[in-house]
């Protein structure tokens, strides 16, 4: 009996340790599944909560003014007939293609000139009225809605109301020539960029404006017109009466 007594004895303690152990292992479990409940619940909140907030945060600060897709409307800008680039005029006539629909504003020098109904086929047309030197001119698109397109290529447009100079060096007025000579040089200078004429024979000067062409003599008196135009198209004319005896 003593022997069964220190037998039980021993083994008492080992039951006692193995119950800590299960009851350590059951307390560590629990605190585990407590951990990944909350831990899944602060993802969830973050997610749902938190996130969302950030997001619409984040739109606020980085547009102020969101667009509606329904507004986001890309409007083609109208397309203006190229005009000249220099006029005596001061009004000019121009034309071009819009987007059917819509409306042309015409831009002269900055400001609004004309507000235009694009007609069926998309096509406009008015005049302007052009100030003395350099003009801009460019076009942007209005639709219903008030929604605008970018403005399209911008010309420029020279008013010029003067006359090219025009100095006519040789001949003279008035000079003689012996019968023996049948061909004289004409020379004199003008603007750069002016068309010349003789006798309604066209040539071009020199980049300095200068130059010299050749003319055939009549028997007799011979009248000698010489005529620049610049590219505006004023122009101016010289004569000369020379005679070949």
């Amino acid at each position: 009996m003593a022997q069964d007594m220190e037998v039980d004895t021993m083994a008492r303690p080992e039951r006692v340790s193995s119950r800590l152990i299960k009851k350590e292992r059951s307390k560590i479990l629990k605190q585990t599944l407590w951990a990944v409940i909350g831990g899944v619940a602060l993802v969830a909140a973050f997610i749902f909560l938190v996130l969302p907030t950030f997001i619409n945060t984040v739109n606020s600060v980085l547009n102020t003014n969101p667009i509606n897709e329904e507004d986001a409307v890309i409007i083609q800008a109208p397309d203006l007939v190229a005009p000249v680039t220099a006029t005596y005029s001061g009004q000019l006539t121009i034309s071009g293609v819009g987007t059917t629909g819509t409306k042309t504003v015409v831009v002269v020098n900055g400001n609004p000139a004309a507000e235009l109904d694009n007609k069926d086929d998309g096509t406009f047309s008015t005049t302007i009225e052009l100030t003395e030197g350099e003009n801009s001119l460019t076009a942007y698109s209005v639709d219903a809605k008030g929604n605008e397109s970018k403005t399209g290529r911008t010309y420029v447009i020279v008013k010029d109301t003067q006359s090219p100079s025009l100095e006519v060096t040789e001949p003279q007025e008035g000079q003689q020539y012996e019968s023996k000579q049948t061909v004289i040089n004409v020379v004199g200078k003008t603007e750069p960029n002016t068309k010349i004429y003789l006798n309604d024979r066209f040539f071009l000067p020199k980049a300095d404006g200068s130059f010299s062409t050749s003319f055939s003599l009549s028997g007799g008196e011979n009248i000698l017109k010489i005529k620049a135009i610049d590219a505006a198209g004023n122009q101016v004319e010289v004569e000369r009466k020379v005679t070949r005896k």
